[in-house]
C-alpha cells in the first residue's frame, strides 16, 4: 500500500515505477472509456487535509479552479455516488460532490477560507489531493529585492520549456523500393521531396507537397496520411496530426513497425489532443523496443515532458532521475540533469545560489549538445539574474550574449538585461545620494557606456537621462556623454528623451570647441521640435553662429522670431543685438532699432551696449527719424565717458545739422574740441566746426549786397 508520504525509489524500483507507469502494451481502444474510481480516503492533517482517489486504471484527468471551488474532471471514468462524502469537511472545503456528465466523471470541492486543491499524483492507480491555504502551494522564490519583473518574464517559460527536437528518434524516410512500386519516377520525387522538407522541420511547406496524394487510395494515401500527420506535428496542429495519424494507421499499419519516429509523434499527438494515457502507452511500447538501446534514454525523457505536462510532476522527477542515473555521459542524461536541476531554480535559498551555478556550469561543460549548452548557459545567466548581484548578473548576460548571439534564449537575456540596467543604475544612483562619493558617478558613466543597448526600461524613468547628465558633468566625462547621447538620441526607446539628449548635445559641443556638432544637432532640433519650449534658445545659438561667420542674412532668419508679437524675451540678451546689427544690414531700420533697443535695456552694462547705442542712432536716422536718433545720442552721453562721449558729441552735431539747427550743432562739435580727447572724433569735430563756420561766413558775405 502506497503511504501518504512520496518515499525514494532508488535502483531497480525506479525500474518498477516506469513498468507500472508505461505498461507492456497500449490499451484496445474501446476500454478508454471503462475506469472507475473504487474508493476514496479522507485523512486530516495538520494544516490540511489529503484526499486520495483510487482507481480501476491509472485515471485521464483536468483540474479547473472556479473562483470558490476546486474542479476535477476525469475522462472515460464513472464512480458510485459517495453521498456521505457531500457532508465530510475540513478547514478549507466543504464537502466532496460526485457527479456523472456522459462517460466522465466530475469531482467538485467547494472551499473556504482562502483554500486551494493542489493534486498530486503519487501511483499509477491513485490519485491524491491536498487541501489547504492557498499560500502553502508555493512559496515565492526568495530572488533579490527589485528582480520580481525578470522572475514574472522566464519563470513560466522556464517550467514550461521544451527543446525544439521533436522526437528522440532519427528521421526515417520511406523505402524507396515501396514508393517505386506504388507511384511513378515523377511522383517518387515529388513524395520524397516532401520527406526531405519534413527531415528539415518545414511543415507547411511539406504539407502543401504532400497533400495531393490523399487523392489516391490504399497504401499510398496511407503513407501520405502518415507523413502530413508529422507535417501538422511540426505546425503543432495536434489534433489535425492525430486525425492523420490514425487515418494513416488504418490504411497502413505496418508502417508504424517499419518507421519508430511516426509512433513517437503519434503518441505526442495522442498526448497533446488529450488521449494521455494512449499516448502513454504508445511511447511505453517504443520504450521497450528500445530497451539497452542508446535511444531509449532520450524516449525516457520524452515520456518524462508528457508526463510532467499532464501534472504528474513528482513521476516525471523520477523518470529524470532514472536517465541521469542509468545513461551517465549520453546527451539525455545531461537533458534530465537539466531538468531536475530547474526543479531548484526557483526555490532555492539565496545562500543555495553557488551549488546551483556549479550543477548547470557542469553540463554546460560537460554536454554534447550544442542546444544544451545554450539552454545551461542561459540558466546560469538567469539565476545571477535573480539571486546574484548586479555586476555579476550584467556580466553573465553579455557572456551569454557574446556566445549565442542567435542563440534560443538571446531575446530573454537581453530583456534580463534592460532590467538589471535599470536595476543597477537605482542601486547607483541610491548610493551616489548618500556619499556623493566619484566612484558612484564613475559607475554610472560605465554602466550606461558598457550598456547603451540595453537601456530602454532605464528610460521609462523620466529622471534617467538627467541623472546620468550630471554623472557625466561630474565626472568630467563630457566627451564621452557626447559620443553616447549621440547614438542614444536616434533610438525608439529613447525617443522621450531625446529633446533633453539633444538639447546636451549641443552645449557639450560647445563646451567641447566643436561647433559642427553643436550646430548639426542645434539644426536638427528646430526641425525636428518646432514648438518646443528650448526651440527658442536653439535658434539663438543658430544666429550667434551665424553671425560670427558674418552671415548677416541667415542671422535674421534664426533670429526674426525675437521680434514677433508676444514672444517671450530672449533666453541669452546679445540675441537681440545680433538681429539689430542683421536688420539694420538689410535696411529693415525699424526693425533694427526695436531690437536694439530690447538689448540695451536687457543689458545695459553689456560690452556690446555702446555698439548697440550707435546702431539704433544709425537706424533711427537712416529712418528719417532725426530727432528720435538725437534723443538716444543725449541719453546715451549722460553715462559715456572718453571716445565714446566724443563719438555721441560728435554725432549729435551731425544730428542737429540735419535738423539745421547751426547753433547746437556749433555747440556739440566746440565741446569736443575744447573738451575731448585727442584722437579722430576731436579732429573731425575741428573739421566739421570749422566748415560750418565757413558756410556761416560765406551765407552772411554772400546776403550783404542785398542788405544794401
Amino acid at each position: 500500500m502506497l503511504t501518504d508520504r512520496q518515499l525514494p525509489l532508488p535502483g531497480r524500483y525506479l525500474w518498477l515505477l516506469l513498468i507500472l507507469l508505461l505498461g507492456a502494451y497500449p490499451r484496445p481502444a474501446q476500454a478508454e472509456g471503462e475506469n472507475r474510481l473504487l474508493r476514496v480516503k479522507v485523512v486530516p492533517r495538520s494544516g490540511y487535509t489529503r484526499v486520495t482517489l483510487y482507481f480501476l486504471e491509472p485515471p485521464s484527468y483536468q483540474v479547473s479552479r472556479l473562483p470558490a471551488a476546486g474542479r476535477l474532471k476525469f475522462s472515460g471514468t464513472d464512480s458510485p455516488a459517495f453521498k456521505k462524502l457531500r457532508g465530510v469537511s475540513g478547514p478549507y472545503f466543504s464537502g466532496l460532490h460526485f457527479s456523472q456528465h456522459g462517460p466522465d466523471l466530475q469531482v467538485e470541492i467547494p472551499l473556504k477560507g482562502g483554500g486551494a486543491v493542489r493534486p498530486l499524483y503519487y501511483g499509477a492507480l491513485s490519485l491524491s489531493l491536498d487541501i489547504g491555504p492557498q499560500s502553502s502551494t508555493a512559496p515565492p522564490p526568495e530572488i533579490l529585492p527589485g528582480r520580481e519583473p525578470i522572475l514574472s518574464g522566464t519563470e513560466r517559460f522556464v517550467r514550461d520549456f521544451t527543446p525544439p527536437s521533436r522526437s528522440a528518434l532519427p528521421f526515417a524516410p520511406t523505402d524507396r523500393k515501396i514508393l517505386q512500386k506504388l507511384l511513378s519516377p515523377a511522383e517518387v520525387e515529388q513524395f520524397e521531396g516532401g520527406e526531405g522538407l519534413l527531415y528539415r522541420e518545414k511543415g507547411a511547406e511539406a504539407l502543401e507537397v504532400l497533400t495531393p496524394f490523399l487523392a489516391k487510395t490504399g497504401q499510398v494515401k496511407g503513407l501520405a496520411a502518415y507523413r502530413i500527420g508529422e507535417a501538422y506535428s511540426l505546425m503543432e496542429r495536434y489534433d489535425a496530426a492525430l486525425k492523420s495519424y490514425r487515418e494513416g494507421e488504418l490504411l497502413c499499419p505496418e508502417f508504424l513497425a517499419q518507421v519508430p519516429s511516426l509512433t513517437e509523434e503519434y503518441a505526442e499527438a495522442l498526448a497533446r489532443s488529450g488521449e494521455y494515457l494512449a499516448g502513454r502507452h504508445l511511447m511505453g511500447r517504443l520504450i521497450a523496443a528500445y530497451s539497452g538501446d542508446a535511444y531509449q534514454p532520450a524516449l525516457i525523457n520524452h515520456l518524462a515532458q508528457m508526463t510532467a505536462r499532464h501534472g504528474d510532476g513528482e513521476i516525471a522527477l523520477h523518470l529524470y532521475k532514472l536517465v541521469a542515473e542509468r545513461f551517465p555521459g549520453s546527451v539525455a542524461a545531461s537533458s534530465a540533469r537539466m531538468k531536475l536541476a530547474d526543479r531548484e531554480m526557483f526555490t532555492i535559498p539565496r545562500d543555495g545560489l553557488k551549488p546551483l551555478l556549479q550543477k548547470y556550469r557542469t553540463i554546460a561543460s560537460e554536454a554534447a549538445s550544442l542546444p544544451l549548452r545554450d539552454e545551461a548557459l542561459f540558466k546560469v545567466a538567469l539565476l545571477q539574474a535573480l539571486y546574484g548581484p548586479y555586476q555579476d548578473a550584467l556580466e553573465h548576460a553579455a557572456t551569454y550574449e557574446k556566445m549565442y548571439p542567435r542563440g534560443i534564449f538571446v531575446t530573454i537575456v537581453r530583456n534580463m538585461r534592460e532590467e538589471l540596467v535599470y536595476i543597477a543604475y537605482h542601486e547607483l544612483t541610491n548610493g551616489l545620494a548618500q556619499d556623493g562619493g566619484r566612484e558612484g558617478r564613475e559607475g554610472i558613466v560605465k554602466l550606461v557606456t558598457e550598456n547603451r543597448d540595453y537601456l530602454s526600461r532605464a528610460f521609462q524613468d523620466p529622471q534617467f537621462a538627467p541623472k546620468v547628465s550630471r554623472a557625466f558633468h561630474d565626472s568630467g566625462q563630457l566627451s564621452r556623454e557626447l559620443d553616447l547621447f549621440a547614438v542614444l538620441a536616434e533610438r525608439t526607446f529613447a525617443a522621450q528623451a531625446a529633446p533633453l539628449l539633444m538639447q546636451h548635445l549641443v552645449e557639450d559641443g560647445m563646451a567641447l570647441g566643436r561647433q559642427s556638432v553643436a550646430e548639426g544637432n542645434a539644426r536638427a532640433f528646430v526641425a525636428r521640435y518646432p514648438a518646443h519650449p528650448a526651440t527658442g534658445r536653439m535658434k539663438e545659438l543658430l544666429g550667434r553662429l551665424a553671425f560670427d561667420r558674418g552671415n548677416l542674412k541667415e542671422t535674421s532668419g534664426w533670429l526674426r522670431f525675437l521680434s514677433a508679437k508676444g514672444s517671450p524675451p530672449p533666453v541669452h540678451a546679445e540675441s537681440d543685438y545680433y538681429l539689430g546689427k542683421a536688420l539694420l544690414s538689410a535696411s529693415d531700420y525699424r526693425g533694427a532699432e526695436r531690437a536694439l533697443a530690447r538689448f540695451a535695456a536687457a543689458a545695459p552694462a553689456s560690452p556690446l551696449a555702446s555698439d548697440a547705442l550707435f546702431g539704433r542712432v544709425q537706424a533711427l536716422s537712416a529712418a528719417g527719424d532725426c530727432r528720435g536718433a538725437l534723443e538716444v545720442c543725449r541719453q546715451g552721453v549722460k553715462g559715456a565717458t572718453g571716445e565714446n562721449a566724443d563719438h555721441l558729441l560728435y554725432r549729435m552735431g551731425e544730428l542737429h545739422l540735419q535738423l539745421k539747427q547751426m547753433r547746437e550743432a556749433a555747440a556739440s562739435w566746440e565741446k569736443v574740441v575744447k573738451e575731448g580727447k585727442e584722437g579722430v572724433w576731436r579732429t573731425m569735430a575741428q573739421e566739421s566746426l570749422n566748415d560750418l563756420q565757413w558756410r556761416l561766413r560765406m551765407a552772411r558775405e554772400l546776403s550783404s549786397p542785398s542788405k544794401r
